[in-house]
């Protein structure tokens, strides 16, 4: 019995050796230090920029970043780059020498369209719509499927007030339809900042056919009534909306104003 014993314990003390053997060639990490990771190429190019910046180099910092929003290699950096590139423009107060460099880059690279929302950052930031628009429409014209920049363009033209553009580009996609709620409330804005009382009006009636319990799109269409001059159709639309929605304020504050203009009348 004690031979079984001592048998059966260097049996086990051999399968415990030959199991950490196993695991040591198989995970050189048990064996030896683990070797340090090789930076990615955007974490280099990060960690140059950084100590650009902390050494108050700021000439070779844009420089650097420049070339992570000129490439498609750093995409996964590129909103970082972006916030920095702009940063060091605003401390220079120089955002359209700055939209000028990235435009430069842009004219190299006419596909890329990373490049291109970058160059629109700083557009917007000085306000500059039909430049804006313009960078929206190249894009849409590779891409006419791109939604999203659909999207922008149409806000963009709405700040712009260029409602005649608004109204061209929309009316084909709702076709007299308002299952389109975004692009429909969107249209019936443009038809208002237009001046087309009639495609208005038609275009909220029909909206409202299909969602007459909705508070907010009878405002809407109460405001648009207002701004046309129809105060006694809008303060029955006011009056229709508060019904529904009694806890909104603005609906009762609209009423007494609407009310006050027909007593005058």
């Amino acid at each position: 019995r004690k031979m079984k014993r001592k048998v059966d314990s260097a049996i086990f003390g051999f399968g415990i050796l030959a199991a950490m053997i196993i695991l040591a060639l198989s995970y050189p990490a048990f064996a030896e230090e683990a070797t340090p990771a090789t930076p990615s190429p955007s974490e280099t190019m990060r960690e140059t920029v950084n100590k650009h910046l902390s050494g108050n180099q700021k000439d070779n910092a844009k420089e650097s970043l420049k070339e992570i929003l000129g490439s498609d290699k750093y995409n996964d950096i590129r909103m970082w780059a972006n916030e920095e590139y702009y940063n060091l423009a605003e401390q220079e107060g120089n955002i359209p020498d700055a939209v000028k460099e990235l435009e430069k880059l842009s004219k190299k690279s006419p596909d890329n369209k990373e490049l291109k929302m970058n160059i629109v950052e700083g557009l917007v930031k000085l306000k500059e719509w039909n430049s804006v628009a313009a960078i929206y429409e190249s894009i849409l014209k590779k891409d006419p499927n791109d939604g999203v920049i659909f999207t922008r363009l149409i806000d963009c033209y709405m700040l712009q007030r260029n409602y005649a553009e608004v109204i061209k580009k929309l009316e084909p996609i709702v076709k007299g339809s308002v299952d389109d709620i975004m692009n429909s409330d969107t249209l019936a804005l443009a038809y208002v900042g237009a001046g087309r009382t009639a495609e208005a009006i038609n275009l909220y009636e029909k909206k409202l056919e299909r969602d007459p319990t909705s508070a907010g799109l009878r405002g809407r269409y109460a405001q648009a009534l207002t701004n046309f001059g129809m105060n006694k159709e809008a303060l029955e639309q006011w009056k229709k909306a508060d019904e529904i929605d009694p806890e909104n304020s603005l609906f009762k504050r609209r009423i007494d104003e609407v009310s006050a203009l027909l007593a005058k009348q």
